[in-house]
Parts: structure tokens; C-alpha cells; sequence
């Protein structure tokens, strides 16, 4: 039983998906677990590279996995409720 006492050593990933926010240029909904938010393409482009936004405009979606610090760190992106980037 000496495996169930130690430290987890890779985090839970938290599933990310991004898509087009309607009738919108540059402004993108992130569903992170429960969260969503919206934010501005140029902070996708920061936070994820240019792939994700290759991704976004060939198939309209960008998928991927994330550590809990980042998301939060994702989520403070967003700014607080209310804010311009969050849906």
C-alpha cells in the first residue's frame, strides 16, 4: 500500500475546448471543466500559440488539456465577472 501515499506526480488535466464566439471576429469561448469565458483572440494567440489559432480558423475548434494552475491562470485572462472578456 505504499503507492497510495505518495504525491500524485503528474496533475488531473483539466479538458479545454475553444470555439468561435457567434458573430464574432476575434473573440473566442473557452469551456474549461465548469468554467467558461470568452476572450480575445489576441490573448489565445498568447496563452496557446499560433496552432491554436491555425486550429480555430481551418476547423472552427482547439482542444486541449490543462493543469488546474493553468486554467486558473486562464480564467484570470478573463478578467473578473462582468468584465468585456467574459461571457
Amino acid at each position: 500500500m505504499l503507492h497510495s501515499r505518495m504525491p500524485q506526480l503528474y496533475p488531473e488535466l483539466i479538458p479545454v475546448r475553444c470555439t468561435w464566439q457567434p458573430g464574432s471576429f476575434d473573440t473566442v469561448k473557452v469551456q474549461a471543466g465548469q468554467h467558461r469565458v470568452s476572450l480575445k483572440l489576441y490573448t489565445m494567440h498568447r496563452m496557446f500559440g499560433p496552432q491554436a489559432i491555425n486550429d480555430l480558423f481551418l476547423s472552427g475548434l482547439f482542444c486541449t488539456s490543462l493543469g488546474e494552475q493553468t486554467v486558473q491562470a486562464l480564467l484570470g485572462e478573463a478578467g473578473p465577472p462582468g468584465s468585456a472578456e467574459e461571457n
